[in-house]
């Protein structure tokens, strides 16, 4: 929560000065500012509550701390309405601040930009500011067209240049009353390619590596039979980006010491020979750097663990609902899951106190059968506390106690939750052996007790949920509930944000993270120079992939979009316009497809459409 005081020493006796709020700005019509003059140790969106002179709460999306620990900036989910005063109430511990200002939106007075580099033949939006004449930042909410000597979208100022070109862009606004026009100064724009500027880390991994990990792994046992190394690079733009492991981006591995372990440069696939360290080789583009791989003794079964995500309590309240789930899992010597011991996974609860509390094992000394790696659920019977003594087939390994807390009856509705959150992979949709389970989940708003338990399993009325997707477009899903698929409407890689609300006053807010590990197929360019006769009716002959893989249709930007116009969506054929001649396409990206799924898959690289006719 907040500090509640910070304290000031004197002589002789110390003064407790209660904190404060030392100003409330509007920094865009979605976007408040609020300074406090003691620091603050955390905030949430729920320490403050936002109305308007009528005293209509307004929703507050998000609510983060600066850098300063006084400076709380609170993002709103929509505008504030101009010529109207608004008060914030900050609660801290037991101390309750307000301060209000009379937000104004003023006309456009000035639109800055300068200068800038981007990255060449990558579709991008030029950067600028638009302000009223009180210095508000009224971007988002102004209307403006750009124009440029290259081939620029009117609308979003979205432009594709090559390394080393330069374009010279004007943003216009105009005063959609008097027909004014408000016009920033004329700024150039330099395409210049990505170009790693150093490796910034390694990490061992037996699935394919998009995001890179909170914890980086350096060991690998023996017997690793999946085992690859990826790395982590950044580039002029101080994006860091993951390693593809397909030889196409500029990555490669070397082991310099070959007795110890070999990587294949390319995919980092790594073969560990002997027990040791070696120094692995790096190379992203022109940089290189080593770092240290420990080979361990081979993966054997070592232990059991409680998985963290295991729910070890339950409610008398909705036991259908509020349902004990307990993970066990085998580690090996590394404290990684290890899943080659069939004998290992076989596990038995065995119930040591607690008779009648829960469902499944009344009796204690009574057992319930369960595997390694799967979630045991258990209802609810009575309040009290069953505690289980978890043993492996493999009694070489270790015995663990798991209690599990059923909680009485309470249909006290205190708050609203959104249940069915967690995160999706989107790769299970198309993988046959996967778990359905992985990739949807429904997600409905219930009404809680004090405890966090469902009270009632039926979906509060007249609530509605809508999603807002990674690329901010918002998807209502139905009044109440509706199923979650990350494999057909919300396939897009990000983090989707879950907003339950009612009567216009947001009651429950989640976030679904759908991540996308399945692994993308190798895309080949035959020729990056082809004739246009070549390919017009079936464009796509112009690439191949691997078996099983078909490619439907290629997107790209087209260098003269008289001759040949852009693909943001993909085609398989190529069309002339009004002008003949050579014409390059960049940003190619193929779109290809396997059980109903759709891949993207950069080619980094762009092609010469010759002779258009």
């Amino acid at each position: 929560g907040f500090s509640k005081s910070y304290i000031l020493a004197t002589t002789p006796t110390d003064v407790t000065v209660k904190n404060a709020i030392t100003s409330f700005t509007a920094k865009t019509p979605k976007k408040l500012e609020v300074v406090f003059a003691g620091e603050l140790t955390s905030v949430a969106k729920e320490n403050f509550t936002l109305v308007d002179a009528n005293g209509a709460k307004v929703a507050i999306q998000k609510a983060t701390l600066g850098d300063d620990k006084k400076t709380v900036t609170l993002d709103l989910y929509g505008e504030l309405t101009t010529a109207t005063t608004y008060t914030v109430t900050a609660k801290i511990g037991d101390d309750t601040l307000t301060e209000s200002l009379n937000f104004v939106k003023g006309a456009v007075a000035k639109i800055v930009a300068d200068n800038q580099i981007v990255k060449a033949d990558t579709l991008q939006a030029v950067k600028y500011t638009v302000f009223d004449e009180n210095g508000l930042d009224i971007t988002d909410s102004t209307a403006v067209t750009f124009s440029a000597n290259v081939p620029i979208n009117l609308t979003t100022g979205e432009l594709n240049i090559a390394n080393g070109a330069l374009a010279y862009v004007t943003i216009t606004y105009v005063n959609p009353t008097t027909g004014a026009e408000i016009k920033s100064n004329t700024f150039t724009v330099t395409g210049s390619n990505s170009a790693a500027t150093a490796v910034l880390g390694v990490t061992v991994s037996d699935t394919t590596v998009t995001t890179w990990p909170a914890t980086v792994t350096t060991t690998v046992t023996k017997n690793a039979s999946n085992a690859y190394l990826y790395a982590q690079y950044c580039n002029q733009y101080n994006d860091k980006i993951v390693s593809k492991n397909d030889g196409n981006d500029g990555v490669s591995f070397e082991s310099l010491d070959p007795t110890i372990l070999v990587v294949d440069a390319k995919s980092g696939k790594i073969t560990a020979l002997a027990e040791g360290t070696a120094q692995v080789k790096v190379t992203a583009g022109t940089v290189s750097q080593l770092f240290t791989i420990t080979v361990t003794a081979p993966s054997q079964a070592s232990k059991l663990a409680v998985d963290a995500s295991s729910v070890l309590k339950a409610s008398k309240t909705n036991s259908a609902v509020n349902k004990a789930s307990v993970k066990i899992n085998v580690l090996d010597q590394n404290s990684k899951e290890y899943k080659g011991d069939v004998t290992a996974n076989n596990l038995t609860f065995t119930l040591t106190s607690g008779a009648n509390v829960l469902n499944e094992v009344s009796t204690v000394g009574g057992t319930k059968n369960g595997t390694a790696g799967t979630p045991v659920e258990f209802t609810a019977k009575n309040p009290g506390t069953a505690t289980f003594k978890v043993t492996s087939a493999k009694t070489s390994l270790n015995y663990v106690m798991v209690s599990i807390t059923v909680y009485g009856t309470d249909e006290v509705v205190v708050k609203y939750g959104l249940t069915g959150i967690k995160d999706l992979n989107v790769q299970d949709a198309f993988d046959a052996d996967s778990n359905t389970n992985d990739y949807k989940t429904t997600v409905s708003v219930n009404a809680l007790n004090k405890d966090g338990f469902v009270v009632e399993s039926d979906v509060v009325s007249g609530a509605a949920i809508n999603v807002t997707k990674p690329d901010k477009t918002i998807v209502p899903l139905a009044n109440g509930a509706d199923n979650f698929d990350a494999s057909t409407t919300f396939n897009a890689v990000g983090a989707y944000t879950i907003t339950a609300s009612k009567n216009d006053v947001t009651i429950a807010t989640a976030t679904i993270n759908v991540k996308d590990t399945g692994v993308k197929p190798v895309v080949t360019i035959k020729s990056n120079s082809v004739e246009y006769n070549d390919v017009k009716t079936n464009f796509t002959s112009n690439f191949s992939t691997e078996t099983g893989w078909t490619i439907a249709k290629v997107k790209f930007v087209s260098g003269n979009e008289s001759i040949i116009a852009t693909s943001k969506d993909g085609t398989s054929t190529l069309s002339a316009g009004s002008g003949t001649g050579n014409v390059t396409l960049y940003n190619v990206v193929v779109v290809v497809e396997k059980n109903g799924r759709t891949f993207d898959v950069p080619t980094n690289q762009s092609i010469t459409v010759k002779n258009v006719q």
